[in-house]
C-alpha cells in the first residue's frame, strides 16, 4: 500500500487530507482512534500519531481530549487545501505530458476533444 521512497507518515498525511477534502471524513466528524487507524493501515501507532499531529498543526483536525480527534469545520481551510491538492495534481499532469512531448496548449486541445483521433 505504501511507497518505500516516501516516509509512511507523509503518505498518511496525504491520504487523510484526501479523506477530509473529499468529505469521506466530514467536517466535525470524529475520526477513528490512533490504535484503530494503525491496525487498519498496518503501521505503528506512533506513525499514525505523527501524521495526525501534523494535521492538527495544520488546523485540519481538532483534539477533543477524551472524545478523540475530529475534523475541523473551517470550510475556507478545507477548500484552500483542496485547491492546493488540485494545483499539485495539475502541475504533475502537465509535467508528465511535457515529458512525452505535449505542450500545455496541445494537452488542453486533447482534453477538449479537439486533438488528433487515432
Amino acid at each position: 500500500m505504501f511507497e518505500k521512497k516516501i516516509p509512511i507518515y507523509i503518505q498518511l498525511i496525504e491520504l487523510f487530507q484526501q479523506y477530509i477534502v473529499s468529505g469521506q471524513w466530514p467536517a466535525n466528524s470524529v475520526i477513528d482512534s490512533v490504535r484503530n487507524l494503525a491496525l487498519q493501515y498496518q503501521v505503528n501507532p506512533n506513525t499514525v500519531l505523527r501524521a495526525l499531529s501534523e494535521l492538527e498543526a495544520q488546523g485540519l483536525l481538532i483534539n477533543d481530549g477524551t472524545l478523540g480527534k475530529r475534523v475541523c469545520d473551517d470550510e475556507a481551510l478545507i477548500e484552500a487545501l483542496k485547491q492546493a491538492m488540485f494545483d499539485q495534481a495539475k502541475a504533475t499532469f502537465f509535467k508528465k505530458a511535457n515529458e512525452i512531448g505535449y505542450n500545455e496548449a496541445h494537452v488542453l486541445r486533447l482534453l477538449k476533444g479537439e486533438g488528433e483521433q487515432t
